[in-house]
């Protein structure tokens, strides 16, 4: 009976997060946009960075969850034919296996980079900067991050983006307009 009433405990604390954890690239989309309006409100302050900051990496980690992962045997294939260069990496980047490959490393390092911002508040302002400046690497690429998501066969097209809400992009540029306007806030408080 304890038994039951335990598992049924960790039944209900995990169905209460289950908002956050069930949430669309869509739906965790819109709660960024939403972290942003204090920002451009209340001038780019602190508290509201790293909140922007938590959205962006609970959009991140969802959409890095959402990626399938490679065996070991074709992440080594992948890494190693990557590395070999030419020819080799051509093929390999032409590949399902490439394109996931890329997908993953990619999104995993927008998934610490967050981390970092958000880890950033109980250290000094230097490392929120750089922190910062590291995510820009997050937005700039959005033509790479559709082509592979088309390439994966996992939208089916941008088209079906809207309708599958897995993996929701369109959003990403204007967080790259967001982010500027961060370090550029960031760089003026530092010159006064």
């Amino acid at each position: 009976m304890k038994r039951r009433i335990a598992l049924c405990l960790v039944f209900a604390a995990v169905m209460a997060n289950a908002p956050i954890l069930n949430a669309s690239t869509a739906d965790l989309a819109n709660a960024v946009n939403a972290a942003a309006r204090p920002l451009w409100d209340r001038g780019f302050q602190r508290e509201d960075r790293i909140e922007f900051a938590k959205k962006l990496l609970a959009y991140w980690e969802s959409f890095h969850d959402r990626i399938p992962r490679l065996s070991p045997a074709e992440m080594a294939w992948a890494s190693g034919e990557i590395k070999a260069g030419g020819a080799r990496m051509e093929r390999a980047a032409a590949s399902r296996e490439g394109a996931l490959f890329f997908l993953n490393v990619f999104t995993k390092q927008c998934v610490d980079t967050h981390q970092d911002i958000v880890n950033s508040q109980t250290s000094p302002r230097g490392n929120e900067t750089k922190a910062w400046v590291h995510s820009l690497e997050c937005y700039h690429k959005l033509n790479s991050i559709n082509a592979e998501l088309d390439h994966t066969k996992l939208t089916g097209g941008i088209a079906f983006e809207k309708r599958n809400n897995d993996y929701n992009t369109k959003y990403i540029s204007a967080w790259h307009f967001t982010v500027i306007h961060i370090l550029i806030s960031i760089i003026k408080l530092h010159d006064n």
